[in-house]
């Protein structure tokens, strides 16, 4: 009788893989550097009480609410999204991860420390992550369908030596 190593796989999909892979990594990282951003006293850290720049105002219970439930929305828009082959999926793991890690702050400071100055506003990595995210999807799922340059079934006929 043999044992075999049982293997962690996220789902039979690839795609879903890499979408938890790269939204946990994009956790931790923004994690981490608002940790030794606010550890090291970094000198632009400021916080944010209010969702969408400013736009979205309310008591730390609601604003941890409305996140919630955009949450839910992001998620399974990603999860679909990931299924359909619509977008590439680090895209919306990007987009994933910088919401995901934004809530956790809020939960847990009842605010989302940003610490990275560009002129008058403050942002941090989970920010980024989520814009750049945001159009690299918009980008993929604009390309989706468009054959690829070199890739088309001509050149693939001619690779035979024909």
């Amino acid at each position: 009788m043999s044992f075999q190593r049982a293997k962690f796989v996220p789902s039979e999909r690839p795609g879903r893989g890499l979408f938890v892979r790269v939204t946990a990594a994009v956790v931790c990282a923004d994690l981490g550097s608002k940790a030794v951003a606010s550890a090291s006293g970094f000198p632009s850290t400021g916080s944010n009480r209010d969702l969408s720049l400013g736009l979205v105002r309310g008591s730390p219970g609601l604003l941890a609410g409305l996140m919630a439930i955009g949450l839910l929305f992001i998620g399974g828009v990603s999860w679909l999204g990931v299924d359909r082959a619509k977008v590439a999926p680090w895209t919306l793991g990007l987009v994933m991860g910088g919401a995901v890690s934004n809530f956790m702050d809020r939960l847990i400071h009842g605010l989302v420390h940003d610490f990275i100055p560009l002129g008058p506003v403050l942002f941090n990595v989970a920010d980024v992550a989520v814009l750049l995210g945001l159009v690299a999807a918009a980008v993929s799922w604009r390309n989706a369908g468009k054959p690829r340059r070199g890739n088309s079934t001509e050149n693939q006929s001619n690779e035979g030596g024909e």
